[in-house]
């Protein structure tokens, strides 16, 4: 689950752009 990652990023923009990214992959 590499995108549980995304919590420890404290630039928002960079965490939602990633978390779009997971989400292309069925991931949340």
């Amino acid at each position: 689950m590499k995108c549980l990652l995304i919590y420890d990023i404290p630039d928002d923009r960079i965490r939602t752009k990633i978390a779009d990214f997971c989400l292309d992959y069925g991931l949340e």
